[in-house]
C-alpha cells in the first residue's frame, strides 16, 4: 500500500470492526477485499454483497459457494500477493456499479415458498416450474 502511488487512497482496515462504522466504510468503499487464508463463512462478505459493492476475495473455504453467483466478486488464489493484487485491479474495474446481492432475504424465502408449495401441489404464481 505504501509504494502505490493511490496510497492516500487506500484504506487498510484489519481488525474488527463495529456495527456503526459499517455504514461509514461502506460509503467510502469502492472496492472490499477479503483475503482470507482460512475461512468457512464470511459476515463482511455477506455485507459488502448487502452494499452492492465489488469483492476481491480469496478461493478458500465456502467463501467459492458463498460468493459464486455474486456479479461482483473477483476470486483470487489464497496466499498470492500478485494475484490479489490483479484481483483489486479488477474489482477496481467493477466500481461504480451497484451488483445485486443474489442472497436476499426475499430471494430466500422465495426458494423456501418454492419447496413448500411444490411439497403441498401448490403452484405460486410466476414461480418457476420445477
Amino acid at each position: 500500500i505504501a509504494a502505490s502511488p493511490y496510497a492516500a487512497d487506500i484504506e487498510f482496515v484489519n481488525r474488527y470492526v463495529a456495527d456503526d462504522e459499517l455504514p461509514g466504510i461502506f460509503g467510502r468503499a469502492d472496492v472490499v477485499a477479503l483475503p482470507y487464508l482460512r475461512s468457512s463463512a464470511s459476515g463482511p462478505l455477506h455485507l459488502t454483497m448487502q452494499r452492492g459493492l465489488p469483492v476481491v476475495i480469496t478461493e478458500v473455504g465456502g467463501l467459492v459457494e458463498a460468493a459464486r453467483d455474486y456479479p461482483g466478486t473477483v476470486f483470487v488464489p489464497a496466499g498470492d500477493p500478485d494475484g490479489l493484487a490483479a484481483g483489486l485491479v479488477a474489482g477496481a474495474a467493477r466500481r461504480g456499479t451497484v451488483h445485486e446481492d443474489p442472497h436476499t432475504w426475499d430471494h430466500t424465502l422465495e426458494l423456501y415458498t418454492d419447496v413448500i408449495d411444490g411439497l403441498t401441489g401448490r403452484v405460486r404464481a410466476g414461480a418457476p416450474v420445477r
